[in-house]
């Protein structure tokens, strides 16, 4: 996935957005180094508080102007 471009190569191009993210800065999970920050983001998704959402057609063109 594109994580560096996020808003760009996936939420703009396919309108899916990353609700909740529980972490300070936006990053693949594979760069993270803490242990502490790994169990948050598995806790976040696990208990669906972090979750993908796709938009609506009205909420996309919204969102892309």
């Amino acid at each position: 996935m594109h994580y560096a471009n996020y808003s760009e190569q996936i939420a703009h191009k396919f309108g899916v957005l990353l609700e909740k993210w529980p972490l300070p800065a936006f990053s693949a999970p594979g760069s993270i180094n803490s242990l502490t920050n790994i169990r948050i983001l598995f806790n976040a998704f696990d208990g669906d508080i972090t979750h993908f959402r796709a938009l609506s057609d009205a909420e996309w063109v919204a969102w892309s102007r």
